[in-house]
């Protein structure tokens, strides 16, 4: 116990390197702890935050990878197992390897309670069936995350605007225009101070141009002019308009 609390202060710290050392230390000397399936998946989470502020760094990830794989190895039966995939789906995703983070995330969001943790699952597994090209499973999954978890308000604050943006970009690769264009108003509407709300009105007018709608299209490159005067998008909706003609 006092191991591990020594590590949690280290983390608060932002000791990583040193709590990821305790944590090794912990988990080298107490095999069979109770807690050592929680060190374990800490230790890899450490490695995991590590690569995420150094990204050069050439030994994080794998370890992160290592880490988790031994937790799905070694502890079956652990309530953190759940997690172990969406972690593992991570590292995965990081290393450019959408089929098997697909895997894993998909396995992550039958696992998780409802939570946090599983509203990230379902929206990177939406991401992920999103680069396979699956764009009707990537759309079910962000309409999860939107429908699915409104009694999570940090949920809407941090990846409501995405899912609707995510969802606004499926749409677009199914032609679905009317969707797309309820998927607009409501980003509009709910996070008007999004820096992905001007994004998402250029992203369906360019579709809409794409599609030879030239009109419909220049209707929302106007509006998009009137509602967004100081957008760093401004000369891009300015040529978008330009094209229509």
């Amino acid at each position: 116990e006092a191991i591990l609390k020594i590590a949690e202060l280290e983390i608060v710290q932002g000791q990583l390197t040193d709590a990821g050392e305790t944590l090794t230390n912990f988990l080298s000397q107490f095999t069979n702890a109770i807690s050592a399936d929680i060190a374990l998946l800490t230790a890899g989470e450490l490695h995991l935050k590590d690569h995420a502020a150094q990204p050069s760094a050439t030994n994080s990830l794998p370890a992160a990878s290592a880490a988790f794989n031994q937790f799905l190895g070694t502890f079956t039966n652990s309530p953190l197992v759940g997690k172990a995939y969406l972690d593992r789906g991570w590292c995965e995703w990081l290393a450019g390897d959408t089929t098997n983070s697909l895997a894993d995330f998909e396995a992550a969001a039958q696992r998780l309670p409802p939570s946090e943790d599983l509203a990230v699952a379902r929206f990177k597994t939406g991401d992920a069936m999103f680069a396979l090209t699956n764009y009707a499973g990537a759309l079910e999954n962000y309409r999860a995350v939107l429908d699915d978890f409104t009694n999570f308000p940090v949920v809407t604050a941090a990846l409501g605007d995405r899912a609707l943006y995510q969802s606004l970009r499926a749409n677009l690769q199914l032609s679905n225009y009317d969707a797309a264009s309820n998927d607009l108003a409501r980003i509009l509407n709910r996070f008007p101070a999004s820096v992905l709300a001007p994004d998402s009105a250029l992203l369906y007018g360019e579709g809409l141009a794409a599609a030879t709608n030239a009109l419909p299209a220049r209707a929302v490159f106007q509006e998009f002019l009137a509602k967004f005067p100081g957008s760093r998008l401004r000369p891009e909706v300015e040529f978008a308009i330009a094209r229509t003609y």
